[in-house]
């Protein structure tokens, strides 16, 4: 007899009624290792961002990792946190451009169940999307899952698919921008690209004098996009490191530049303007939102 997915969305949502619908899907195992996917369908609705908060029982299960390789989102807000001694995952991120449709893969848990058995269900303890209509309205979400079910534990076990991930993230070209909407107009660097397997865990950045190179300075250091950037006269070279989490990584670099590139300059290439300007756009995204949801907290 098959199982009916249960819906836990628990309290009414201060939104309204919910019209985007959030699935935790059943576990499936694979080389000793169990995945469950969260998807999304939006129904009639086009979305750009998407925050959930999730409880789990911690006696029954250990959350290994959460994994965003060929997610819908390309840009974390709050990137995917496991507390494990809370029993809580949170994650809020972006889609530039929108996504509309079903079956939107949002991330993919990696779970270690603590015995075989029939595991409960995650709670949903918080969550929104927002419509893609320029005003990023908060829609209300709901959230079901397919019940979870181990017959066995695995005797041997490689959970978090390192080993098979040799491919580093993919090519990405960052953006050196000034836009009111951003930090008040003072020079930015903005940037995205995704893993094709295990995900974006992080970018790290550097700002190197003109001149030098990379490998003889250090101070390397973690960073979010946009990112206001040091040096505000751009009398530097920057590298951006995006880094997988099976360790690979791909540095490409931003030469310094007289002044930040022009994004709506008409005698440009088509193409390489409408990139440059949706990366811009992701960017802008990304930070108001995460202002609103800071705020918010």
């Amino acid at each position: 007899m098959a199982l009916s997915p249960i819906n836990t969305s628990g309290a009414a949502s201060p939104f309204g009624t919910p019209t985007v619908k959030l699935h935790l899907g059943r576990l499936v195992e694979t080389d000793g290792y169990f995945a469950a996917r969260i998807t999304i369908d939006t129904g009639k609705e086009s979305v750009n961002a998407v925050e959930l908060r999730l409880g789990f029982s911690k006696n029954d299960f250990r959350i290994v990792s959460i994994q965003d390789g060929n997610s819908i989102i390309n840009g974390w807000v709050d990137r995917p946190t496991i507390d494990e001694s809370a029993g809580t995952v949170s994650f809020s991120g972006i889609v530039p451009g929108g996504f509309s449709g079903a079956d939107g893969l949002v991330a993919t848990l990696l779970v270690e169940p603590r015995a075989a058995g029939t595991m409960p269900p995650l709670q949903m303890t918080g969550g929104m999307a927002f419509r893609n209509d320029g005003l990023g309205t908060p829609l209300a979400v709901s959230f079901d899952v397919e019940p979870w079910l181990v017959s066995e534990i695995p005797t041997s076990s490689n959970r978090l698919l390192t080993a098979e991930d040799r491919r580093p993230p993919e090519e990405f070209m960052p953006e050196i921008v000034r836009d009111r909407a951003l930090f008040d107009g003072r020079a930015a660097l903005v940037f995205m690209t995704e893993d094709k397997q295990t995900g974006i865990e992080r970018y790290d950045v550097l700002e190197v004098p003109a001149g030098l190179r990379h490998g003889d300075v250090s101070g390397w250091h973690e960073a979010e996009s946009p990112y206001l950037l040091l040096d505000q006269a751009l009398r530097s070279d920057i590298y951006v490191r995006a880094v997988d989490y099976a360790g690979n990584f791909r540095i490409v670099s931003v030469p310094a530049p007289s002044a930040p590139r022009l994004i709506f300059d008409s005698n440009a290439n088509t193409a390489v303007a409408l990139g440059a300007f949706l990366i811009l756009l992701g960017g802008i995204t990304l930070w108001l939102i995460r202002r609103y949801l800071r705020v918010r907290s």
